[in-house]
């Protein structure tokens, strides 16, 4: 299982102080693109075959949303908090 380790931003939370769902998208997206570049199938990759890499349906379930400066594991573009 691919992971990686953040930490919630201030610029990535909403009015509440907790992280704001398009700040989850990204979170998702960074996941998806940091497994492809490790395994070698990255941005240059996808760009020397003129190919690129698209995401044509998704599902975001949150149990609770972290708050600024958590810390967490982004495990295969699910969030452990």
């Amino acid at each position: 299982m691919y992971t990686f380790e953040s930490r919630v931003r201030y610029s990535e939370i909403a009015e509440d102080g907790l992280l704001a769902l398009p700040a989850v998208i990204d979170y998702m997206q960074d996941c998806t693109n940091f497994q492809s570049e490790d395994l070698g199938a990255g941005l240059g990759y996808h760009k020397e075959r003129g190919l690129m890499w698209v995401l044509n349906s998704w599902q975001v379930v949150m149990e609770r949303y972290p708050a600024m400066g958590e810390k967490y594991t982004g495990e295969r573009c699910i969030m452990r908090i």
